[in-house]
Order: structure tokens, then C-alpha cells, then sequence
């Protein structure tokens, strides 16, 4: 009968170690960037950009877009409202304290939009409707995590209205999202 048996050799006491990392490990966070489409209603909201960095407490425009997805000869009149804007972070914010806190009057506010809804041409649904809002790239350096800004915004056209979530990230570091 014989057996197998597995050992380790030591060549005058040195052992190699071979450490394999994925190529992910190396990746960094894009600078402000990325485009998103997400479905709403009878057709597709589109914005950009997706995700912030560095977080460098300055103010950052959103664009965003809502246009019919398939042509049709109904002639809608569309709309496009952003109705509120969250992050995952208010609570640290609200609580202050070091690498959190309230905006300053100085600084000015995290986030700045119009709720006013656009709507585009009467009884023309090829024409995009587009709006804008500018949240701070910033996080609270004291979560361990990206700070998440939620852009809710609304579409309509004749056949009724839809709400949609937006999310911003702006990454905790650049090793980490």
C-alpha cells in the first residue's frame, strides 16, 4: 500500500510566497463622471454624471433629461420635476462634529434645485424635457462609506406620472466606494 504526502521544502530556510491581486485593486474611482438611463413612465430619464470625486466640498451640476422612449403619433406634452433631493449622510451631518457637519453660510447649501415642472412643447413628445441641480461633492469623512445623494424626481406625459430615484455617489476614498 502506499500513501502521498504532501510537504513543503525549505531550501537553505527561505520559502517563496507568490501574492496574486486582481486587476480591481489597482482601480481608482473615475473623476466626476458616468451617465445612467432609467425607465419612467412611457419613457427614459438620463443623467449625468454619476458619480462625484474628489470630494472637494464644491458644488457639482447634475443633468437630466426625460424624453419618450418609442415614437408615437399621440403627442404627448411631457414634464419633468425633481420634487426632492436625500443622501444617506443627514444624520452625521445634522449631528456635526468632526468631518461632518451643517453647511456653513459660507459654504451655503448641499444641494440646490428648482421643483418648478418643466414641461416641454404643448402636444410634442420629440423634444426632451431637461432640467439641471448641483448637490456638493462631498462625504463625511467619519462613515465608512460613499455618501449617496437620492434625486427624486417625477416624469408625465399624457398618459399619466412616474417617480424615479436618482442616486449620485461620491466615494468615501479612492480606494473605496
Amino acid at each position: 500500500m502506499s500513501s502521498k504526502v504532501n510537504r513543503l521544502s525549505m531550501v537553505a530556510g527561505v520559502a517563496a510566497f507568490v501574492l496574486m491581486l486582481a486587476p480591481s485593486a489597482f482601480a481608482k474611482p473615475p473623476r466626476s463622471g458616468g451617465t445612467a438611463s432609467l425607465p419612467c413612465g412611457d419613457g427614459m430619464i438620463t443623467y449625468s454624471p454619476t458619480t462625484l470625486w474628489p470630494p472637494n466640498h464644491k458644488m457639482k451640476t447634475i443633468a437630466i433629461s426625460f424624453a419618450e422612449s418609442e415614437t408615437t403619433t399621440d403627442s404627448d406634452t411631457l414634464g419633468l420635476q425633481v420634487t426632492d433631493i436625500e443622501n444617506n449622510q443627514q444624520t452625521e451631518d445634522d449631528a456635526g462634529g468632526n468631518g461632518c457637519g451643517k453647511p456653513t453660510a459660507k459654504q451655503g447649501p448641499d444641494v440646490v434645485f428648482d421643483s418648478t415642472l418643466i414641461t416641454g412643447p404643448a402636444g410634442d413628445d420629440t423634444v426632451p424635457v431637461t432640467t439641471t441641480v448641483q448637490v456638493r461633492a462631498e462625504r463625511c469623512a467619519k462613515v465608512q462609506s460613499a455618501r449617496i445623494y437620492t434625486i427624486n424626481v417625477v416624469c408625465s406625459d399624457e398618459g399619466g406620472t412616474d417617480s424615479v430615484p436618482l442616486p449620485v455617489t461620491v466615494a468615501h476614498s479612492r480606494g473605496r466606494r
